[in-house]
């Protein structure tokens, strides 16, 4: 445990986030991926975190609020932002973000009898 004299608050502050990449969805088919992130500094129990997704490529998928699964089947191609805001017992806010690209189609697949 942290004491820090100058605010009278206990636990860390946190310096940053940083949100790993989540691989890309096409249009019409489902999507499932668990966005994670790394925190610079120890959760002392009094963060509070949420997850939030936005952006064209959105629409069709949902996230998890508190564990950051996204799911759905994605309607419109495009990027979809995926963040992860985090607040302190300091009252200090970070936020790391990531996006996932949503193709219109799949690339196609060139096979042995393609070459």
């Amino acid at each position: 445990m942290v004491l820090r004299s100058n605010c009278g608050k206990v636990g860390g502050v946190i310096s940053s986030v940083t949100v790993a990449a989540l691989v890309a969805g096409v249009v019409g088919t489902a999507y499932s991926e668990t966005a994670t992130a790394t925190l610079v500094a120890p959760d002392d129990g009094t963060y509070t975190k949420t997850w939030s997704i936005s952006g064209t490529g959105a629409t069709g998928l949902s996230i998890n609020a508190s564990t950051g699964a996204v799911t759905g089947t994605p309607t419109t191609a495009g990027v979809a932002t995926v963040t992860y805001t985090v607040n302190d017992s300091h009252n200090t806010t970070k936020t790391g973000t990531t996006a996932i690209t949503i193709a219109a189609t799949r690339a196609a697949e060139v096979t042995e009898t393609d070459k």
